[in-house]
């Protein structure tokens, strides 16, 4: 089974992919005009046998912050989640005043 802090590295590498500015928890909104932030919830349906944890699934947010309503990062984010393989589901979207910025929301299963 791999390290917690592994599997959170490969999620923030495998969002970089597709936006550069990732983040975890946490991003000062007056950056930039598109970045995700990423957290894990906790842990969803793990694989156990023996009375051992085999495989841990994490059920994780990801948060896309985009000024233009049709900016290409949002289709990036499903086709990313898809071409992964990964359980998700778009929970939607909002118009954040403070910052100006809509924020697109998913919810997702890493296994």
């Amino acid at each position: 089974m791999k390290k917690l802090t592994q599997r959170f590295q490969e999620i923030h590498e495998m969002l970089g992919g597709i936006c550069d500015e990732v983040y975890h928890y946490w991003a000062d909104a007056r950056k930039s005009n598109r970045y995700i932030i990423w957290q894990e919830r906790g842990e969803s349906d793990s694989h156990w046998a023996d009375n051992h944890q085999q495989e841990q699934v994490l059920s994780v947010d990801i948060e896309l912050y985009v000024l233009d309503p049709l900016d290409g990062t949002i289709d990036a984010v499903q086709e990313l989640l898809n071409a992964e393989a990964l359980s998700w589901s778009y929970d939607g979207s909002q118009y954040e005043t403070d910052t100006g910025l809509i924020h697109h929301s998913w919810g997702c299963e890493f296994g």
